[in-house]
């Protein structure tokens, strides 16, 4: 009869000091595994599995050239090992060496071709070189081969987010929250969706949600005090807002869009010391010194608020809210026919702004031209800072 035997690794064999060096790096403890496969190495040097670790910690140090060089070692080892080949692509990836990062891939999937983990690679490969629809077409194929793979959900989401394609993006994201419910980047993830697509109730429940994950976020806690800005709770939005600041006291947009609020709610006093400390914070906050140009004209302090609209359109150009704030302000000061291209630009910029076409209106009656424009409500998205 055959016997058997087990197979029991002395604490100095290559294979028993680089399992030690693999705990160590994966629990983040880069220095001690780097000892570990200097040992292991002494003892065989041509041991492949440790030459790859060897790899990754010279990665890990951003070390990309000694890196190649120790997986390459690796491969001419072991040519059948898959991790050796995506580790060598994402390597060549890092140096912009797309070409071969790429063939390092395509042998990896003749290895084994229904590897998700390197369709994700490929993928990040595609998305690196603007090839955006191969991107989320490799993406697509990962979940399709697993379709609880986070990352490929997660990745595709948030290149669709880049490209402005909300609704699939909130389809992965959904994907996501079924695969690990309850996790912070997917709820706010799903949260700039739902606010992007002005579905506000949902936005507000998973920033919510989002915050139960992580209380101290300051871009969740912003974004939820804009979506209930939106909502037209403006008491409810300052209060997130003033949290948001505890957290992050130099957050910029997060004054910004309390000081908005602090409009809304005719404390106007308040909304220009707010602005101020914004200003402060970001010079070239274009909706922060919009913003505080109009608590100034509540405060009728219209040369000043004029001086800001000036400023935040010397800033961005394109930014509509600007022009047709100066117009209505040009004619509070009586200046008719000066605000009259401010509204004519901030028209071009935005032709549905039923605000503006109604401000127009006005101005045109007073100088007895009868042609005026109908109205419709006006959003208020471009006047506050999101995340």
């Amino acid at each position: 009869m055959p016997t058997e035997k087990l197979v029991i690794l002395s604490k100095d064999s290559a294979a028993s000091l680089y399992l030690a060096g693999l705990r160590h790096f994966q629990s983040g403890r880069f220095a001690v595994a780097e000892e570990r496969v200097r040992r292991a190495l002494a003892s065989d040097p041509q041991h492949a599995d440790s030459l790859h670790l060897a790899g990754l910690l010279h990665a890990q140090a951003n070390r990309i050239d000694i890196a190649i060089d120790f997986v390459a070692r690796a491969i001419r080892i072991d040519h059948g090992n898959l991790e050796y080949f995506s580790s060598l692509g994402t390597f060549l990836a890092r140096q912009d060496r797309f070409a071969e990062a790429l063939k390092s891939y395509e042998v990896a999937l003749t290895l084994k071709s229904d590897s998700a983990d390197v369709w994700v690679k490929i993928g990040d490969l595609q998305r690196r070189q603007k090839r955006f629809e191969e991107a989320l077409l490799a993406y697509d194929h990962a979940l399709s081969l697993d379709p609880r793979h986070l990352d490929a959900a997660d990745k595709s989401g948030a290149l669709l987010i880049e490209l402005g394609r909300y609704v699939e993006a909130l389809a992965r994201f959904e994907q996501s929250d079924t695969i690990r419910p309850g996790r912070f980047d997917t709820l706010f993830s799903k949260g700039l969706c739902f606010q992007t697509l002005a579905r506000l109730k949902e936005a507000a429940a998973s920033y919510t949600l989002a915050l139960a994950a992580d209380a101290k976020n300051y871009d969740a806690r912003n974004n939820l005090g804009a979506v209930l800005f939106q909502m037209g709770q403006f008491e409810e939005a300052a209060a997130q807002l003033r949290k948001a600041i505890k957290v992050r006291p130099q957050g910029a947009g997060a004054f910004s869009n309390l000081g908005f609020a602090l409009i809304r709610l005719k404390r106007f006093d308040e909304a220009l010391a707010v602005l101020d400390r914004a200003i402060a914070l970001a010079p070239d906050l274009v909706e922060a010194i919009n913003n505080r140009g109009n608590a100034l004209t509540a405060l009728n302090r219209a040369e000043d608020a004029l001086a800001d609209y000036d400023r935040a359109i010397a800033l961005n150009r394109n930014f509509a809210d600007a022009h047709a704030n100066r117009g209505v302000c040009l004619d509070n000061l009586l200046r008719p026919d000066e605000a009259l291209p401010s509204y004519q630009t901030a028209l071009a910029l935005e032709p549905d702004n039923g605000d503006t076409h109604w401000n127009l209106a006005i101005n045109r009656l007073r100088v007895g031209d009868f042609k005026a424009a109908g109205s419709k409500p006006n959003g208020v998205g471009n006047l506050l800072c999101f995340t």
